[in-house]
């Protein structure tokens, strides 16, 4: 079995049967206490180390994706809450009285037609 840790500090006296305690930069040229073993142990903590990595880009990945999807579906709720809420307004104002005409202009007789406008008339 293989233990990580995060070391933050040493005691300076050993409470153990380990001769001793060192930091190393690199791992070429330790004499190892079982030779056959330990490197094989690290390697895995490399593999292990690698997959974990591997592992972690995948799921930020599929969040990505994931807020992505969520994000669109936040546009689209919001534009059908949008158009659902012009239509309630417009109920409203035909409860409370508003109502909408559409008169075109000029309306003198023989006169040609200039465009339209919508005026809303408020009754009381």
């Amino acid at each position: 079995m293989l233990y990580t840790a995060e070391i933050t500090a040493f005691d300076p006296e050993l409470h153990s049967e380990i001769e001793r305690t060192v930091l190393l930069d690199s791992l070429a040229g330790v004499d190892w206490t079982y030779p056959d073993i330990q490197p094989r142990l690290l390697e895995e903590a490399r593999r292990k180390a690698e997959q974990i990595k591997e592992e972690a880009a995948a799921k930020e990945e599929d969040r990505a994706e994931e807020v992505a999807r969520l994000r669109d579906e936040l546009s689209q709720i919001k534009e059908s809450v949008g158009k659902t809420l012009s239509q309630f307004e417009g109920a409203i104002s035909k409860l409370d009285g508003e109502r909408e005409d559409v008169r075109f202009f000029p309306q003198r007789p023989g006169q040609q037609e200039a465009g339209r406008v919508k005026v809303k008339k408020i009754r009381k």
